[in-house]
């Protein structure tokens, strides 16, 4: 299995209503850079009804980041970044080649119904398939190769 890092943080207090966008988009960017050594080149956020955002981080190196960003609690939002459908099929398509010396000639992920899960398949070259599973362990995101029957 290979993991993920999904990151949390905290905004700090500020004063006002509550953090701006722009406050939380250089948070995203500064602890993504400190934690998991992610530059990040831009990011898409959308305001939700609640008050919370939705939306992307994109890296320089291409890698996307699904974001999550709660409804501001007095001076705090809370934030979140996990890989995106992508940057996981990528990361997958490394692990089925390190783990059977093969590249997959093509590796499908569907999103689950929750943040980090996705199902799929990998194809080998020799035509075998692989099942493919992602899924959140505490703040990781796991994924799971299995031979299809």
């Amino acid at each position: 299995m290979v993991r993920y890092a999904l990151l949390f943080a905290l905004l700090a207090p500020t004063a006002g209503c509550g953090p701006s966008k722009a406050a939380i988009e250089s948070s995203i960017r500064e602890e993504m850079k400190k934690s998991m050594a992610v530059d990040i080149s831009a990011i898409v956020l959308t305001k939700l009804p609640d008050g919370g955002y939705t939306g992307t981080a994109t890296a320089t190196n291409g890698d996307q980041y699904d974001l999550e960003v709660s409804a501001p609690s007095g001076n705090r939002a809370e934030w979140k970044a996990f890989p995106g459908q992508a940057t996981l099929e990528k990361q997958i398509r490394k692990q089925v080649a390190t783990q059977t010396g093969m590249d997959p000639t093509s590796v499908a992920l569907t999103k689950g119904g929750s943040v980090g899960v996705f199902t799929g398949a990998a194809t080998l070259p020799n035509g075998q398939r692989l099942s493919v599973r992602t899924y959140l362990q505490g703040n990781q995101v796991m994924s799971e190769l299995l031979p299809m029957k």
